[in-house]
């Protein structure tokens, strides 16, 4: 993972791009901030942050009663994790 943001070159040594300090001070923060934002700039956006179909379409059981998620209640449940996690509304840790 540091690979990632640290790169090393023989002749120069270190080489911290500025993009990639950013990164790096995520380490002081909780894990998954880092991963988070590692798997952003990979490409990871708000609409690939969901279940599987099966979840969303099917029933699943919720304190024993067997209930259908739905789409509405898991875009509410998903920005409701957001906020919680203080990330904006796209899901970016700031």
């Amino acid at each position: 993972m540091l690979n990632d943001i640290v790169h090393h070159d023989a002749d120069r040594g270190f080489d911290f791009p500025s993009h990639r300090l950013q990164l790096l001070s995520r380490f002081r923060e909780p894990r998954g901030d880092l991963e988070r934002t590692l798997d952003i700039e990979r490409g990871h956006t708000k609409a690939k942050d969901t279940l599987p179909r099966r979840l969303i379409e099917g029933e699943v059981d919720v304190n024993g009663k067997r209930v259908k998620l739905g789409e509405e209640t898991w875009d509410r449940l998903r920005d409701e994790y957001y906020r919680y996690r203080g990330w904006s509304p796209e899901g970016v840790p700031t």
